[in-house]
C-alpha cells in the first residue's frame, strides 16, 4: 500500500445526481456579415449515500461565443469558463482544481462546394490551468515518501490546421 492511499474493490454504492445544461443561440444582426452569440452553462452535482462526492465530476462550466460569417468566411471567438473543484472524493484523494477561464479562435474558409480550409488557436492567451477531469500527473510524485501526484496540467496554446473534404 502507498503512503496517503488505500486499496479500493469495485463495489456498487447508490448515489444521488442532479444537474441541467442549458445552450442558447440568439442572431445579433448584420454589419459586414451575420453576427451570433451562443452560450451554455452546464452543471452536475453528485454524492454517494455515504456522504463522499463522486469521483471524476466536472464542476460548473460554461462556454460563451461569437459566430461571424461572411460569405464563404466563418469566424468564432469563444470564452471557455469553469469553477474551481472543490468538492471531490475523499476515499479517492482526488485531487483539487483551480477555477479557469480561456479563449479560443477559430476560423474557416469554404474554397468550394466541397472543400473547406479551417484554422484555429486554442487557448490563446496561453493560459496554464489543471484539467479538473485530467486525472493525476506521476512523474514528479514520490507515494512512498507521502508526495501526492499533483493535477495534470492542461495543453497550452495549441495551433491547429485542416483541410476537410466532402465525395
Amino acid at each position: 500500500m502507498l503512503a496517503g492511499r488505500q486499496s479500493l474493490k469495485f463495489v456498487n454504492q447508490d448515489a444521488r445526481l442532479y444537474g441541467l445544461d442549458i445552450s442558447g443561440r440568439k442572431f445579433l444582426g448584420r454589419a459586414a456579415g451575420e453576427w451570433a452569440g451562443r452560450a451554455s452553462l452546464s452543471y452536475v452535482r453528485a454524492k454517494a449515500d455515504n456522504g463522499d462526492n463522486l469521483y471524476n465530476i466536472m464542476p460548473l462550466s460554461a462556454r460563451l461565443a461569437l459566430d461571424h460569417n461572411l460569405g464563404a468566411w466563418s469566424n468564432t471567438l469563444e470564452t471557455v469558463f469553469v469553477a474551481s473543484k472543490d468538492k471531490v472524493s475523499s476515499v479517492r484523494a482526488e485531487q483539487k482544481t483551480a477555477g479557469y477561464a480561456i479563449a479560443n479562435f477559430r476560423t474557416s474558409y469554404k474554397v468550394t462546394k466541397s472543400i473547406r480550409l479551417d484554422a484555429g488557436v486554442d487557448n490563446l492567451f496561453d493560459r496554464q490551468y489543471n484539467l479538473p477531469l485530467g486525472g493525476l500527473e506521476y512523474a514528479s510524485a514520490d507515494m512512498m515518501m507521502g508526495i501526492a501526484p499533483k493535477p495534470l496540467r492542461a495543453m497550452g496554446r495549441s495551433i491547429n490546421a485542416g483541410v476537410s473534404v466532402d465525395f
